[in-house]
């Protein structure tokens, strides 16, 4: 299961790889997302997008194996990437790795150049997949509402922000079809 666009794997390949990992081993989940992606694709046209991600998955790719030998990478949104590092590294290196390699891009158009940055989640520990995935998904949405082109990582307490929202949204909406409370 590959993603068609970029050859890497697809978003399910990706969970499903994940699901297979050992269960007890630490795993660091980092997620990286575009920023601004909309703006490549109405500025250059979706076939210059298209070949942005493609070369944006390879990038990374490239830039993360100079630093890790255990991992995989996925296209697992429309301009999202997810990866999975299974090697057992402080999480001071997916940082350092980001910020060498990662932060900017550059692509050359002809004779423009175009540069893209990246916001990325991070997430590290042995629980399982899905609470991973939820803390690095709540770690990238910080990421964006910082402004952008940054990492944030392990963001504990954003995660639980998230989940208490989740929980009160759950019960406001069991109130209602209950008729406890009237919207």
């Amino acid at each position: 299961m590959v993603d068609e666009l970029t050859g890497l794997l697809s978003r399910k390949a990706f969970f499903k790889k994940l699901h297979e990992t050992h269960e007890g081993k630490n795993k660091i989940i980092l997620l990286l997302d575009i920023d601004n992606f909309r703006v490549i694709n109405l500025s250059y046209g979706y076939a210059v997008g298209d070949l942005i991600l493609k070369n944006t998955g390879l990038y990374i790719k490239r830039g993360l194996s100079k630093y890790f030998s255990e991992f995989f990478i996925a296209r697992t949104g429309s301009n999202t990437f997810g990866v999975v590092i299974l090697d057992e590294v402080p999480l001071v290196r997916i940082e350092e790795a980001f910020h060498r390699y990662l932060k900017k891009i550059s692509f050359k158009k002809g004779s423009e150049i175009i540069s893209i940055t990246l916001s990325g989640g991070v997430s590290s520990g042995k629980q399982n997949v899905e609470d991973l995935v939820a803390k690095a998904e709540a770690a990238l949405f910080s990421a964006k509402e910082s402004g952008k082109n940054t990492l944030i990582v392990n963001q504990s307490s954003k995660f639980a922000d998230v989940m208490k929202v989740q929980e009160f949204r759950r019960k406001l909406i069991q109130a209602i079809e209950e008729g406890g409370v009237t919207p």
